[in-house]
């Protein structure tokens, strides 16, 4: 039996098509949470890590050119490194990225985050109640959703379990 040993160049080719497999679905993702009404307009986010990289797939900043998340394309996704630093794409990655990536780099075993504003987890955390889980399809949350409502920054122990949280206030110190 004859084992195949990819290229160098077969290797980068599918390290490419993988990122641009995961920069679609990111547009994807993008547009059918808009659909869904899951944020208002230009309000929310979605990251994916590539794969065996410190490096994120993330949103440019598309806001500052008019337009809404609806319309997001494959080109509209950017890459930073896990530090926050824009290194690919035609323009710069939003700067909520900083959320993303101290999620990331807190538990290395999350691969994608998306931070939304949904109007009644946004009242409900502004308010401080906790959304109870309902359902089958509520279980993943259970016993609630936390409410991290520290300002700074995430640290391992402040996402150590948590699979979702409301943010009570945005975070500084990026």
């Amino acid at each position: 039996m004859t084992v195949h040993s990819p290229t160098r160049a077969e290797a980068k080719m599918t390290l490419e098509s993988e990122v641009l497999a995961l920069r679609r679905r990111l547009a994807r993702a993008h547009r059918i949470l808009t659909a869904g009404g899951i944020w208002p307009l230009t309000k929310g986010h979605v990251s994916a890590r590539i794969p065996g990289t410190d490096k994120v797939l993330i949103l440019g900043h598309i806001h500052s050119e008019g337009r809404s998340l609806i319309d997001t394309d494959v080109d509209d996704i950017v890459t930073v490194d896990i530090e926050g630093k824009w290194t690919e794409g035609r323009i710069e990655p939003v700067d909520e990225r900083f959320l993303h990536l101290e999620i990331m780099k807190a538990r290395p075993d999350v691969t994608s985050v998306v931070h939304a504003h949904p109007t009644y987890a946004t009242a409900l955390g502004i308010a401080g109640v906790n959304i109870l889980p309902v359902g089958n399809r509520g279980a993943i949350f259970a016993p609630q959703v936390s409410i991290w409502i520290s300002i700074g920054r995430l640290t391992h122990r402040s996402v150590d379990e948590w699979f979702a949280m409301l943010l009570q206030m945005e975070l500084q110190s990026y």
